[in-house]
């Protein structure tokens, strides 16, 4: 949120890139965390991450 702020509040390419970049490093992190808990934990994790929202308050298409 800090990053999108300063995009409106600063209006140049190199802010307005920031949120873009930093949204799209966190996604490639997450996916790679949940890869290894997958072969790690197998089944287990599954069920968890069918269940658990990956952001905060947004929920997914399942639920429990």
């Amino acid at each position: 949120m800090l990053l999108a702020g300063i995009s409106l509040a600063v209006p140049a390419i190199p802010t307005i890139l920031a949120p873009l970049i930093f949204f799209w490093s966190a996604s490639i992190q997450v996916r790679s965390e949940e890869a290894i808990l997958s072969q790690a934990l197998g089944r287990d994790y599954e069920q968890y991450a069918a269940t658990v929202p990956r952001w905060v308050s947004m929920r997914r298409g399942v639920r429990p």
